[in-house]
């Protein structure tokens, strides 16, 4: 766990090196290349959109340094407004131009007809994913979207304001209450954006 992000750095570091599709030597911390190609390549040039996800300012950086993309979780919409103020700012560090760079977000959502019903069954999903110390149902209600689909629009309309411009809803809810759930988004939820 705390060489993860490390190792992340230097393996993406090498992977967009191999997708230039010249012959690769590299002698790291973590991976060693002695001669090393890749075939076939990827479609996309110069290669594949690489989205970053944390939590913490390692990761953010991360995100600044390789990535087209940032897709944070488990965050509220001020904290969410202070990564990408981070982002934009170890970016210029480097002067990097972040023109075209994705603001992604990765929300867990729960509809039902009161914020409680909708809190206690995100909790019970959740719960055996996660373990954070306190009590559990208190970390859902400040990090997911519940409720009415009303509500978790206002909610997600938060985030939006604070720059995410790409959701990936993640459904915190029984198997047999999925394709309820696809369908208010579908259908209630995502309307209200225009």
């Amino acid at each position: 766990m705390n060489r993860r992000g490390r190792r992340t750095d230097e393996c993406l570091e090498v992977v967009r090196r191999l997708w230039s599709g010249e012959r690769v030597d590299f002698s790291g911390r973590h991976f060693q290349l002695d001669g090393a190609m890749l075939n076939p390549l990827p479609a996309q040039r110069p290669h594949p959109p690489v989205w970053v996800s944390g939590r913490r300012d390692a990761a953010m950086r991360r995100a600044a340094r390789f990535g087209e993309g940032w897709v944070p979780y488990f965050f509220d919409p001020a904290r969410y407004r202070d990564s990408v103020e981070k982002i934009q700012g170890f970016a210029a560090e480097t002067g990097r131009n972040l023109d075209g760079f994705q603001w992604g977000f990765f929300p867990y959502i729960s509809i039902y007809p009161t914020e409680e019903e909708a809190a206690e069954v995100a909790a019970r999903q959740l719960g055996g994913q996660y373990l954070y110390g306190g009590e559990f149902i208190n970390i859902v209600r400040r990090y997911c979207l519940l409720g009415t689909a009303e509500q978790c629009a206002e909610r997600l309309g938060e985030y939006v304001d604070a720059g995410a411009r790409h959701i990936v809803f993640s459904i915190a809810c029984p198997p047999g209450d999925r394709e309820r759930h696809l369908e208010d988004i579908a259908g209630e939820l995502m309307p209200l954006f225009g």
